[in-house]
């Protein structure tokens, strides 16, 4: 089925489903409605989103607003890029309102984290490893057995379809032998992700990517450990 077909190592379902839509409405592919859409799922999406877990207190919701606007780097090419914003963008609106519903308890919720989360798995590449980390907050939050089974099978049913016919993309490297011919370069990833906020202002910059990464992970250390009420009814 074309829907699912792969796209590099990616089942970029969602984004296909709204270029189909946006076809049949207007008999051709408009990509300014497709920028338009993802980034009317995305900003206001992870708006509500905070809002609904900080309940409008600053003083909880202030610590996490700077890690939250860090981490989302892709978010410069969200607003001319509608590739980015429909796999990476849903991926991790998707991610974080399935893990937000798991997290709630009641069995609507748990039926709207199912639903969440396979988005997630079909609009980018590692969207499902929402399953693994639902796992987890499962353990710690001591649901009953159904639920890690019902989460468990939904997620191989998921996994099992995502990697069906899956085959490797023509020209990118093996993930196994990078990790063992080149951890140097796998540990620099995250400070060049990171450095590259100033691309278009500096040719070279995986220094400023470490000095945010140091910079990052302090910072919610310090939140952990000093406002760790924050996180004491929140586990998302």
């Amino acid at each position: 089925m074309l829907l699912f077909k792969q796209h590099n190592e990616h089942r970029i379902v969602f984004l296909r489903l709204v270029a189909l839509i946006d076809f049949y409405l207007f008999d051709a592919l408009n990509f300014k409605h497709l920028i338009a859409v993802g980034n009317l799922l995305v900003i206001p999406g992870f708006a509500y989103l905070f809002l609904r877990i900080f309940k409008l207190d600053l003083n909880r919701f202030g610590p996490l607003l700077f890690i939250f606007l860090l981490l989302m780097v892709p978010i410069a090419d969200f607003s001319n890029w509608s590739f980015c914003v429909l796999t990476i963008g849903s991926g991790l609106v998707f991610t974080c309102y399935s893990l937000y519903c798991l997290d709630k308890g009641n069995r609507r919720s748990f039926i709207l984290s199912l639903v969440f989360a396979s988005l997630a798995t079909f609009s980018i590449g590692s969207g499902f490893l929402v399953f693994p980390c639902g796992l987890l907050l499962l353990y710690f939050k001591k649901r009953p057995l159904g639920s890690f089974i019902a989460w468990g099978i939904t997620g191989i049913i998921n996994i099992g379809l995502y990697f069906y016919s899956y085959h490797e993309p023509t020209g990118h490297p093996s993930i196994l032998n990078n990790l063992v011919d080149h951890p140097d370069m796998v540990l620099m990833f995250p400070f060049v992700f990171l450095g590259s906020l100033t691309n278009s202002l500096y040719t070279t910059h995986t220094y400023l990517g470490f000095m945010l990464e140091v910079s990052l992970i302090s910072y919610l250390g310090w939140i952990l450990s000093v406002k760790g009420s924050i996180f004491s009814k929140k586990t998302v």
